[in-house]
């Protein structure tokens, strides 16, 4: 009977053992629960010293992905933001009228994996049944990680000033602030992500912000010291010639009759056969700049054939598509005018 009694006494010692031991467990102590997983999250994270965003969600890994989105959309917000802002002031005081197309959210979201993003491990909240998790920055690590790329951006938009200031033509000085510009754009997406990070660091680069910001009054200074004129053979009753003015009118360039730029056109309609005559009209263009060198030269050609029982009908009828080449690809060609030296 005493061995019974032993064995119920050691029985119900370990179902209350049991009971203490799982009840416990299913019982949260919020001294257990990290801060982040609580609302004053923040505490662990202060956005002195980090960038960061919470993940919710029913799994863990859906968790980590939730606060990964959250703070990649908060970074592409605010840089974006800020492109806006700074590209309207400089070009409220310029004269350039153009837009600026700043990075899409999948590039700036390939920044924010790049640079220094880290995680909290996932940590389950059993009252609320939910997964909580941390994506963070910490702003001084992440800078000196990103400041190599600013560099790198800032020594490809000097490059292109430097030509532009050292430059005696005028039509390729332009042209290189204009190049400048466009890398400035690229150098300043890069500034707004390094302000971003930490904007005491990023105040360094405050002379080059006004540096780009001078670039509009810049390229308006040059054209005006620039005019185009035309000096044309073979052109069928000035058609080339005014789909010419055209073109150069499209790239912000003025023609006159008395330039100090020569622009040579060269037509030819490129002729064969007899009644009908067949012709694929060309052009041969050079531009000669103050200092009697060519700075830019251009050929385009009419590949369709086109016929006619005399020249003069053959050119009518065809010389219209080369003006229509003309006025669509010139104007690209002649942006390009850097890139081809």
């Amino acid at each position: 009977m005493n061995q019974r009694i032993y064995q119920f006494a050691v029985f119900y010692t370990f179902l209350a053992s049991c009971f203490v031991i799982f009840g416990c467990a299913s019982n949260e102590v919020s001294s257990d629960v990290p801060t982040w997983a609580k609302n004053e999250w923040r505490q662990e994270f202060p956005d002195s010293k980090f960038l960061s965003a919470r993940g919710i969600a029913t799994e863990s890994e859906a968790a980590k992905t939730d606060a990964l989105a959250q703070i990649s959309q908060y970074i592409g917000t605010s840089i974006n933001a800020n492109l806006s802002t700074s590209v309207q002031t400089i070009e409220k005081n310029g004269v350039l009228d153009e837009t600026f197309s700043i990075q899409n959210e999948v590039a700036i979201k390939s920044q924010v994996d790049l640079f220094g993003v880290e995680f909290t491990k996932p940590y389950f909240l059993k009252k609320e049944k939910q997964w909580y998790c941390v994506a963070y920055i910490n702003r001084d690590k992440a800078w000196e990680q990103y400041v190599p790329h600013i560099e790198v951006a800032k020594k490809v938009f000097y490059g292109f000033y430097r030509e532009a200031e050292n430059e005696s033509e005028p039509l390729l000085s332009c042209a290189y602030y204009k190049k400048s510009w466009e890398k400035g754009k690229d150098f300043l997406t890069q500034l707004e992500y390094g302000r971003l990070i930490t904007p005491i660091r990023e105040k360094e680069y405050s002379p080059d912000r006004n540096t780009l910001a001078l670039i509009p009054s810049k390229i308006a200074s040059e054209m005006n010291n620039i005019l185009l004129q035309i000096e044309i053979e073979g052109d069928f009753g000035g058609i080339i010639e005014t789909s010419l003015e055209k073109a150069f009118k499209k790239s912000g360039f003025t023609t006159a009759k008395n330039g100090n730029y020569k622009v040579f056109a060269q037509i030819n309609p490129n002729a064969t056969g007899k009644e009908p005559i067949a012709v694929f009209p060309g052009i041969d263009l050079k531009i000669q700049g103050t200092e009697g060198r060519t700075v830019y030269s251009y050929k385009d050609r009419v590949l369709e054939k086109t016929t006619g029982f005399s020249l003069e009908t053959a050119q009518r009828k065809s010389y219209p598509k080369l003006a229509e080449k003309i006025e669509q690809n010139l104007p690209d060609d002649f942006s390009k005018i850097i890139e081809a030296k």
